[in-house]
């Protein structure tokens, strides 16, 4: 049991245990430590980055509901216009329906009484002539152009 408590065998297992675990520090332990770090930099800088690019993915989400719905609001302007529009293209097209009603209406109205006038006239000339016939057949003698005018101005002016 001597042996064991030897205190050159214990100061040379210690100076062991001394190098060893500097040793282990160098060659081990500080790499290790470097390598986590460096990883560790790494795992942050990933959700920095993963952070970022979802505050970008957020940003365009906003642009791009916004530019929904300023494509809505155009869409919903245009439809608008195009409403109006078509209700004054209509209102157009009915006031020139209606004109072209009255100039067709006045044209008839116009052809009726050219045609009651020439009906008049045609009517004066057919008792002109039966009076002519009638004051021939009473008077028995021909009649003059004087007459005839004279005639037909009565019976005009009786009709």
């Amino acid at each position: 049991m001597a042996e064991m408590f030897n205190p050159v065998s214990i100061a040379l297992h210690m100076l062991n245990a001394a190098i060893l675990g500097t040793a282990m520090y160098f060659l081990l332990y500080r790499p290790v430590r470097a390598f986590m770090l460096k990883r560790q930099n790494a795992v942050q800088s990933q959700i920095d980055d993963a952070a970022s690019m979802r505050a970008k993915a957020a940003e365009l989400q906003r642009d791009s509901e916004r530019l929904i719905e300023d494509a809505q609001r155009k869409a919903a302007e245009t439809i608008a216009q195009s409403a109006e529009t078509a209700e004054r293209r209509a209102a157009e097209i009915t006031e020139r329906a209606q004109d072209e009603i009255k100039r067709a209406r006045a044209s008839a109205e116009a052809d009726i009484e050219k045609m009651r006038i020439q009906a008049q006239e045609a009517l004066r000339d057919q008792a002109a002539d039966l009076a002519v016939q009638m004051a021939e057949k009473l008077i028995g003698r021909g009649i003059t152009g004087e007459d005839h005018t004279r005639l037909v101005g009565a019976l005009i002016e009786r009709l």
